[in-house]
């Protein structure tokens, strides 16, 4: 399915969610083609409720009215998974929201889950990672938000966009990446992360590719 962007500039959206951990999995991906938004979230599996906390994080994105609210977004979704909370554990997922309009690609995210570029033969990563260390995070929805950081780009036609949890970018290198992202497809990059097995975990991706009719 295609959404219209600004006059024939349009916008294919796919996504895809696996897992080759002992667990279940705990990410969650959400697009909204009418709106041309999406959100991927993935539930810190040392706390509590990760998959409900990454579900409620993307589910945000129904509030959205505009690139301006994006951190109202966060907000909410920061407020309703502290409530999941069962002392003395915590409820915490990362969530990276991206939105297109106007043909500007507007980023916000939280945690260490990532959104990419591919313009031509060129790959940039759109977003900050809050990661510490191996497995623990400074920022995350739920516990602290320290910052939401923020990122935007006018697109142009071919651009490729590719958001994902950390089990695509502990798995592949930004060549791989590069790589897959010509394929236009979320299951693809989701698919050989897996077969990768250089760290088990839950494996999420978005792809939004930009054409004209």
């Amino acid at each position: 399915m295609m959404g219209d962007l600004s006059g024939k500039m349009k916008i294919e959206w796919n996504s895809y969610s696996d897992s080759n951990s002992s667990h279940d999995n705990q990410d969650s991906v959400l697009i909204n083609k009418e709106k041309n938004v999406c959100a991927i979230a993935d539930g810190v599996t040392s706390g509590v409720k990760g998959k409900e906390a990454s579900q409620i994080a993307v589910h945000s994105i129904d509030l959205y009215t505009g690139p301006e609210k994006l951190n109202q977004l966060f907000e909410y979704a920061h407020e309703k998974v502290s409530k999941l909370a069962i002392y003395p554990y915590y409820s915490a997922t990362t969530l990276v929201i991206g939105a297109i309009q106007k043909q500007i690609l507007y980023i916000a995210s939280v945690g260490d889950s990532s959104a990419f570029l591919k313009r031509g033969n060129k790959i940039q990563l759109l977003t900050e990672s809050d990661r510490l260390g191996i497995a623990s995070l400074s920022s995350a929805i739920g516990t602290n938000i320290k910052e939401i950081h923020r990122n935007e780009i006018k697109l142009q036609e071919n651009d490729a966009i590719l958001f994902c949890t950390d089990g695509v970018t502990d798995n592949l290198n930004e060549s791989e990446l590069a790589s897959l992202m010509d394929t236009h497809s979320s299951r693809n990059v989701v698919t050989v992360a897996l077969n990768k097995k250089i760290k088990r975990d839950d494996i999420s991706a978005i792809f939004a590719y930009v054409s004209y009719a």
